[in-house]
């Protein structure tokens, strides 16, 4: 089941949609009576890539994620906190490189913001959330904790979870370790909506604090042309909050959320 939603979360972005489109439509080219077909199919896959690649459409999807929860500006209010949790978002499994190349962009983001809370506020722990893909490769957390020690973080400060594989095992898990106690929760911010949703499904009461924001307000406008010109980064963005909201239909299709 998880390999499946794995592979129809990839599937169903507007890359690979778009792609085999494209292809589909070229197919059908060579169709004397399938032209004006092919011709749509492709004109929808240009239309789809372009559009997708567009920053104010990227920005309009992304962040009707982000805002649901705006950034932890003052950790200090949370001193009854006593649990820092950091939920992963993937890794390789290249044993060539050290620990904190191994960690995804997104996964390092998160480690860093989770540390910096852990110092601001004393007493607290951290506890590093994620398994590995298989027999023989490192959790996740595992390698979290790695290089949060070689940040500084005293080992008997941090706890992992290194058998989850998704967000909702996160919330099963770290439900049966935390219990009752308070703590604050560290993911993306596109993330986050479906995070604190699986968490308060297991009656856990998470304080949030997202971090990773993309659609950010620039009040430049020597570039403000940007704003509609096709980039692939555009296109990446669009991809992970589309994830997000297929996550978040594929929860509520399971009753997890």
């Amino acid at each position: 089941m998880f390999a499946l939603k794995k592979l129809l979360g990839d599937i169903l972005m507007p890359f690979p949609v778009a792609l085999g489109l494209l292809f589909l439509g070229l197919i059908l080219l060579w169709s004397a009576r399938r032209k004006n077909t092919a011709i749509f199919l492709v004109t929808l896959s240009a239309l789809m890539l372009g559009s997708a690649g567009i920053e104010r459409v990227s920005d309009y999807v992304v962040r009707s994620l982000e805002r649901k929860y705006p950034p932890l500006v003052n950790p200090s209010a949370f001193k009854d906190a006593e649990w820092i949790v950091v939920l992963s978002a993937g890794q390789t499994d290249d044993k060539r490189v050290p620990a904190l190349d191994r960690l995804g962009d997104d996964t390092v983001i998160r480690l860093v913001y989770g540390i910096r809370l852990y110092r601001m506020l004393p007493g607290t722990k951290l506890l590093l959330s994620g398994g590995g893909a298989g027999p023989g490769i490192n959790a996740i957390a595992d390698n979290m904790k790695t290089v949060a020690r070689e940040l500084g973080v005293p080992g008997e400060d941090i706890a992992v979870d290194g058998s989850s594989f998704d967000t909702a095992d996160q919330a099963v898990l770290i439900g049966h370790m935390l219990k009752e106690k308070r703590f604050i929760l560290v993911t993306s911010a596109t993330h986050m909506p479906r995070a604190v949703a699986l968490f308060k499904k297991q009656g856990l009461d998470p304080i949030p604090a997202p971090t990773r924001f993309t659609a950010l307000e620039d009040e430049a406008d020597f570039d403000a042309h940007k704003g509609w010109m096709p980039d692939a980064e555009n296109l990446v963005a669009l991809d992970g909050a589309l994830h997000e909201y297929l996550g978040i239909a594929w929860s509520w299709f399971r009753g997890q959320i």
